[in-house]
């Protein structure tokens, strides 16, 4: 059975990094293939989607219901090959985090009816010959329902 996170918050950002990222030729995997990896990727470049976390404002409507608005953090971890020796490391040329932004910023995931939010990125580790970075997203979300 499919875990309901990786169903519902992560296939369909997979699916829109395959459809609007050519230079990742369909190589856009979810967390649960993240966590079975070694140190290497097998191909290059290669994204995981992972969730992040999520932060809650306040219930808005009292004790009988509650509404709150719930900001979704994922984020896109990205293999790209790098040299053996460290010198010229990798090349910016093969680092596909513009095409990834420009897929993702503006975007509106399903469970959402807000644009997606660019956070930033970093360097997470650097194995060679791969370069893994984190490039992290937004987007937010109301639930709402009776109070048990």
């Amino acid at each position: 059975m499919a875990n309901p996170v990786e169903t519902e918050l992560v296939d369909p950002i997979i699916a829109r990094l395959q459809a609007a990222c050519p230079s990742l030729k369909k190589r856009v995997h979810g967390a649960g293939a993240f966590a079975t990896i070694s140190d290497r990727a097998k191909n290059y470049p290669t994204a995981y989607v992972v969730p992040e976390g999520e932060q809650a404002a306040n219930n808005d409507l009292g004790s009988q219901k509650h509404r709150q608005l719930i900001t979704v953090r994922f984020l896109i971890v990205l293999a790209v090959k790098g040299s053996q020796t460290g010198k010229n490391s990798v090349d910016p040329e093969r680092i596909p985090l513009q095409e990834i932004k420009h897929a993702l910023m503006g975007w509106s995931h399903p469970m959402s009816t807000y644009a997606t939010n660019y956070q930033g990125n970093r360097l997470l580790a650097f194995k060679a010959p791969t370069l893994w970075r984190g490039l992290t997203f937004s987007f937010r979300l109301h639930e709402e329902g009776p109070t048990p």
